[in-house]
């Protein structure tokens, strides 16, 4: 097609994401039935099953380089940034992007509330077995790495992601204004029960003024919210010299990083990323915060494969053949994480940090 038309009037917008955010989409398409591009999800995704390997990205940054168009307008979805390359008319340039802001803005709206509607159906499923269907949601040492008493007494405690009620019911205890706020019903009928004040609501949008709370605690919830909105969030609700606590379980570097993105992108795909300790720090400095203290801990997590076959994607060749190759891996490259089968169920050492930071 591009044999047939002058350079000078060929402009191209090449669409470019993750790879485990493009196969989600591919998934989410590929069962919407009224979605015009429905067969075609389908077909890629076939295609990748098929050949058990991710598909490579076309690269029409060749065709610039030949001469075959004059300019190309790289849109990432992922970040929601625009770039040009080459020479695009200046005119035309400025009403595409304009356009395409738009669009991405709206797609974003989109794509937000899919996923909010997806972690709300997972966890209101979830409640009634949540507290004890893993080890680190009691674990003692977690629990108290959250704690302090060196705020007024009683102080405005917030819990983003509270779910229901475990990590904060300690602060209600004492005798301190509690609120916990969560986007599963379900979670927050449980945790209703421990602290004073529940509230349905996202994490990225609080419904605070600034400047209100004495203490903010955030327990592994991270990973499925937009990282950065959620901590300026909290940021700007908590007082001046407040204290925002972050408890999550990340990896011990970004080689171990880059082996767990791919295994939960696979067995747990509503995570959005996950995290090593400078990640966090990096993105907790951006908010304008202190670091006063960090406590680590780890555990040994079990988890029956039944139980991740039914939140796991459709993977080639089945669960039990993805975690044993897994097992295989991460034994000769990863041995700190003591990853393996064991009978039913799945086996391996979790990491944890605590971040204590001051507002300034």
């Amino acid at each position: 097609m591009l044999n047939k038309v002058n350079p000078k009037n060929a402009i191209i917008i090449h669409c470019i994401c993750k790879e485990n955010i493009r196969i989600k989409r591919l998934e989410r398409r590929s069962k919407d039935i009224l979605d015009y591009e429905s067969q075609s999800a389908k077909n890629i995704l076939k295609s990748i099953q098929q050949k058990n390997e991710l598909l490579n990205e076309e690269n029409p940054g060749l065709e610039l380089e030949n001469g075959k168009i004059n300019s190309m307008l790289v849109v990432n979805t992922s970040e929601m940034s625009l770039k040009w390359k080459g020479n695009p008319p200046k005119d035309l340039s400025k009403k595409i992007n304009l356009i395409i802001k738009d669009l991405l803005k709206e797609y974003k709206q989109n794509e937000t509330t899919f996923l909010e509607n997806e972690i709300i159906k997972h966890f209101d499923n979830f409640a009634e077995e949540y507290d004890d269907a893993t080890e680190w949601r009691k674990n003692k040492k977690i629990l108290q790495s959250l704690q302090t008493s060196s705020i007024p007494n009683p102080s405005r405690v917030l819990d983003i992601g509270a779910g229901t009620g475990l990590a904060s019911q300690w602060y209600s205890e004492q005798g301190h204004n509690v609120t916990g706020i969560d986007i599963s019903p379900k979670m927050l009928q449980k945790a209703s029960e421990r602290l004073d004040f529940v509230l349905l609501g996202s994490g990225t949008k609080l419904p605070f003024i600034n400047n209100y709370f004495n203490l903010i605690l955030i327990r592994q919830c991270l990973h499925y919210v937009e990282t950065q909105q959620l901590l300026s969030e909290a940021q700007r609700v908590l007082n001046n010299s407040g204290l925002i606590i972050i408890s999550s379980a990340v990896c011990p570097n970004e080689d171990t990083k880059n082996f767990w993105r791919e295994f939960k992108n696979a067995t747990q795909p509503l995570r959005l990323e996950v995290f090593t300790l400078a990640d966090i720090k990096k993105l907790s400095k951006k908010t304008g915060c202190k670091f006063i203290k960090e406590i680590h801990c780890s555990l040994i997590r079990k988890e029956k494969i039944d139980s991740i076959k039914k939140r796991a994607r459709n993977i080639p060749g089945g669960i039990h053949s993805f975690l044993r190759n897994m097992e295989k891996l991460t034994s000769k490259l990863f041995p700190e994480l003591e990853f393996r089968i064991q009978n039913d169920h799945l086996i391996y050492r979790q990491y944890w940090v605590t971040i204590w930071a001051k507002k300034i």
